[in-house]
């Protein structure tokens, strides 16, 4: 696979030039697999979601007691399918890029799996926050308010 590899378009220094090395190529081969497995997983979630939300929403209208909550509750169950939809996209688009790369070796490729996998560790790190900020604000809240009432 040597020689295979697009030249970078900038010009960069000796200390700044990168040699891509079989063991690399060989590590993101045996990435490739698990990151597919992951993102399928993945999809697969969003469509169980997605669906469960439409027959609880569907189950809802057979009760005589008023379906809000349940419709409310199915909702909720499609939107939270997009919490997975999204990483699931980045996993997908990191997987395939390895596989052109490995393919065709061009250094587009290589970028492009490394971008998809910086997408989804942004995301797993922002929802990762707004997780811990909602925890703790339910934390404070579960101690103001009984002190409150």
């Amino acid at each position: 696979m040597t020689g295979q590899y697009d030249t970078p378009t900038e010009p960069s220094s000796e200390q700044n030039s990168v040699v891509i090395t079989g063991v690399m190529i060989e590590s993101l081969g045996q990435t490739k697999p698990w990151v597919n497995f992951l993102a399928v997983m993945g999809f697969l979630g969003v469509a169980f979601m997605v669906i469960s939300g439409v027959l609880i929403m569907f189950g809802a209208t057979k009760f005589d007691g008023g379906p809000g909550g349940m419709v409310m509750m199915g909702f909720l169950y499609i939107l939270c399918s997009l919490l997975y939809f999204f990483p699931s996209v980045f996993l997908y688009n990191y997987s395939c890029a390895i596989g052109r790369f490995i393919n065709e070796g061009k250094t587009r490729d290589l970028e492009e799996s490394l971008s998809a996998q910086k997408s989804f560790w942004k995301f797993v790190g922002v929802y990762t926050l707004v997780c811990l900020g909602l925890a703790l604000l339910g934390f404070v809240l579960a101690i103001i308010l009984p002190l409150l009432f």
